[in-house]
């Protein structure tokens, strides 16, 4: 089946143009003096027959590999090592990366409402109004910040567009360069991403008398927390001082590992993807998606066998191919759809709308064709990868986590 999917779409095996070597970026540039060669990317026939395909985690060694460049005389130019370094901190960090992806998000809502004319006061200030900013400094300047580099990533995390540097010399485009890919597979139960998931009493303690006030209610239900049904209700304080009813945080996090008042992680979220699984990608240099034409193709394959839920309810096998481009914006999604693999969010098992059948269905949406467009599941989609990192996000995987 794979085989005859993938021949369907094969053009001239002898074409000499390498589509990988073409330039790579959240957007492609204008002009081809914009973007230089792609120095990493290397012709179809230089590729490996039997390439390694790696153990370990695929987003352990995210950061080790991937470079900032910004756009200097003509070409990209990385940034120094210290600088890096600084780069990938200011993406790491959670509560900053999550806000500018909501507010990209909220300005994507309101650019479509206003397509049709209409701009909810609900959804805040308009397009018009000046976007968040995850900015990292490099160096100090003087002392009134003079000849201070200040990097703006936010377009970067919410994969919009490239990021900003300003400095004495003015501003300059910024991206986030990603090695090409390499064939993998990731093995669950093996592999399983576990290990941040305390317990709701281990976010903290059980809330006494002393704690309470006599009008204490419940953030969550907005129920009281001292009134006569606080024997069946107990109210726990997490380690951040917010109190809520203990089986309100128990609900509550099983859908985000947040306080639902200053928004504190504890843990992540582990969904209800069946726990045994095999996910493996590979680079197509054969394939081409509809809207792709320069990009070779990261060919995603998914297999489930049929098994028995927490519930002991029997579920089907499933086995599933999906498809990226392989250029930067598919790279980050390669990345985090790994991680949300491992972490059981990327399927979720549920009836299937369309065949009524229990199996594994789409957590998160796949790109299961080469063309057709989003009607068909395919591509092109302009809008595809934000509103997959949204769906990631609300699902506990970003970047700042990789």
């Amino acid at each position: 089946m794979t085989s005859t999917l993938l021949a369907k779409y094969r053009p001239d095996r002898n074409a000499d143009r390498d589509p990988s070597s073409q330039p790579v970026a959240w957007y492609e540039a204008s002009s081809p003096a914009a973007c230089p060669t792609d120095p990493t990317a290397r012709p179809a026939s230089a590729e490996p027959k039997t390439p390694a395909r790696p153990s370990a985690s695929a987003c352990s060694g995210f950061w080790s590999t991937a470079t900032f460049e910004a756009w200097r005389g003509g070409s990209w130019v990385a940034y120094s090592e210290a600088h890096q370094a600084a780069l990938q901190a200011a993406l790491q960090r959670e509560d900053d990366c999550t806000e500018v992806m909501v507010d990209s998000e909220r300005r994507h809502a309101l650019a479509a409402l206003a397509e049709m004319g209409v701009c909810p006061r609900s959804l805040g200030a308009g397009v018009e109004s000046e976007a968040l900013s995850l900015c990292a400094r490099l160096g100090d300047g003087d002392s009134t910040g003079n000849g201070q580099v200040q990097v703006n990533l936010a377009a970067l995390a919410s994969a919009a567009d490239y990021g900003e540097e300003t400095s004495p010399d003015g501003k300059t485009r910024v991206r986030l360069r990603l090695p090409p890919v390499r064939e993998g597979e990731i093995r669950l139960p093996a592999q399983l991403d576990l290990g941040s998931c305390p317990s709701v009493r281990d976010c903290g303690r059980v809330a006494d008398a002393e704690l309470l006030q006599p009008d204490s209610s419940c953030g969550i239900c907005l129920g009281d927390l001292m009134g006569k049904r606080r024997g069946l209700a107990v109210a726990l304080q997490l380690h951040c001082g917010h109190i809520f009813h203990h089986s309100c945080l128990e609900r509550w996090f099983e859908e985000r590992r947040r306080c639902p008042t200053c928004k504190r992680r504890f843990g992540h979220l582990v969904g209800n993807q069946p726990s045994i699984g095999t996910m493996s990608w590979q680079l197509d240099s054969h394939v081409r998606l509809a809207g792709h034409p320069d990009s070779f193709t990261i060919v995603l394959n998914f297999r489930f066998p049929a098994g028995r839920d927490s519930n002991g309810e029997p579920y089907r096998g499933r086995t599933q191919q999906a498809f990226l481009p392989h250029d930067e914006r598919g790279k980050l999604l390669l990345a985090l759809f790994q991680l949300a693999f491992r972490r059981r969010v990327l399927f979720d098992l549920r009836a299937s709308t369309t065949e009524q059948k229990y199996w594994p269905a789409f957590n998160i949406h796949l790109k299961t064709a080469v063309a057709g467009g989003p009607e068909r599941f395919g591509f092109p989609d302009d809008g595809y990868c934000q509103r997959v990192l949204e769906e990631l996000r609300e699902n506990g995987v970003t970047i700042a986590e990789l």
